[in-house]
């Protein structure tokens, strides 16, 4: 396969850097339904913002069933038959997909377009991008599968329980092959860089970034000082420590479920999210104690986030939670893994990192926190103030200048 370079160089079409036009268009290939949740409102939140750096965006999603900004330009690649029916039973979705792209692209300068591909397209697509002359990007939501097969193989097995999800081995080397194909890739967090690099992904195609958070979804209260004196906490309720998110083995909820009960915290666990089957006999068991609570789904975690002390992620594998911005948003110290810290929770000063699987430093964590109000007060002032980097108005900037560097190394 030529690359850009090699491509346009033969085709004639290498320009300088005072060559390039001003206006760069960024291709976005979502194959997804957009309803304004999920990893489709995480692209709509990032490419959002490619306005304030004069990019203009072309976006290739499956389906639109909730407005997007009017600067973006939408191409909906499932026929109008398919624009309502139930997800599950609109068939030939890739096959849509890379028609509509290839029809947009066709349109467009390689020169000055990049295409930014969401999980997950085919590798042939993406094979033509790039012999078409376009830099391609790929962002990564979560681990490579590979990785996260070999992580939940081990969680599953740990707990005597079957896979919910099995992720197939000659899928996840599908996926390797694809991720190998690209110019770039976006890596939310250390730990996604580093599998990324052990699939053998040369670093320099690596550009680390994160994910964010919404100011206009939760409005969280305004930064207060971290106390001067230590002492009693300002309410004689008890410590309340919350997680949300899906309670699956693969967010560390039997970890999590364990270290409550060997911590002995005088306070309640609040559970929100919906529950994974194979983990309701021990969730059913762990409320039972009555410092559990299971609280189900929740469509604005805000009031949650207020009521509580403490924010508990002990994710097994993750890319860039939404919900670790979100909680240091207001303020809470955050306990979570390297996977769960989305590069805002540094160790000792906005929260705590534990290692995955580790039941005993997770239960030495949570006594950590709940004995020392004062610290669990200025941990979550640290994390309240390094939240405001992680807006996705910052966090689309961010995008949006790399993308512009990729393509400027595109023409060497």
């Amino acid at each position: 396969m030529l690359s850009r370079h090699q491509h346009l160089a033969s085709s004639g079409q290498m320009p300088s850097n005072a060559e390039r036009p001003a206006k760069v268009t960024v291709v976005v290939y979502l194959p997804a339904s957009y309803t304004g949740s999920g990893f489709a409102e995480s692209c709509l939140q990032i490419i959002t913002q490619f306005r304030h750096s004069d990019i203009r965006v072309i976006l290739v999603v499956a389906r639109l069933r909730k407005p997007v900004d009017p600067n973006i330009e939408v191409v909906q690649a499932l026929p109008f038959v398919f624009r309502h029916t139930p997800w599950k039973f609109t068939f030939g979705r890739q096959r849509y997909m890379g028609r509509a792209l290839r029809r947009t692209l066709k349109k467009q300068d390689p020169v000055k377009t990049i295409v930014y591909f969401w999980p997950s397209p085919e590798i042939t697509l993406v094979e033509d991008v790039r012999r078409s002359g376009f830099i391609a990007v790929r962002e990564m939501i979560n681990s490579p599968m590979e990785t996260a097969r070999l992580i939940l193989e081990r969680a599953y097995h740990a707990q005597g329980l079957t896979p919910t999800r099995i992720i197939d081995e000659e899928r996840a080397a599908q996926e390797t092959a694809e991720l190998k194909s690209y110019d770039r890739i976006f890596a939310s967090n250390p730990e996604v860089e580093a599998t990324l690099s052990q699939l053998g992904i040369q670093r320099d195609r690596i550009m680390p970034t994160t994910f964010g958070w919404s100011p206009q979804r939760l409005r969280p209260p305004q930064a207060e000082a971290p106390p001067t004196t230590t002492g009693e906490e300002p309410t004689t309720r008890p410590l309340r420590v919350l997680f949300l998110g899906l309670l699956t083995v693969r967010k560390g909820l039997p970890q999590l479920l364990a270290a409550w009960e060997a911590a002995g915290i005088d306070g309640e666990l609040i559970l929100a999210g919906a529950a994974e089957p194979a983990l309701a006999n021990a969730l059913a068991k762990a409320s039972r104690t009555g410092s559990i609570k299971c609280v189900g789904p929740v469509s604005n975690p805000s009031k949650l986030y207020e009521s509580s002390d403490v924010f508990v992620l002990p994710t097994l594998e993750e890319g860039g939670p939404q919900v670790t911005y979100e909680a240091a948003a207001f303020g809470l110290p955050i306990v979570t893994t390297p996977m769960g810290a989305a590069r805002l929770v540094v160790d000792g000063r906005s929260g705590l990192i534990v290692p995955p699987f580790d039941v005993e430093r997770l239960t030495t964590a949570l006594q950590l926190v709940a004995s020392e109000p004062s610290l669990r007060q200025a941990m979550g002032v640290e994390a309240q103030r390094m939240s405001a980097d992680f807006t996705y108005e910052s966090v689309g900037a961010g995008r949006a200048g790399l993308l512009l560097s990729a393509l400027d190394r595109g023409h060497f």
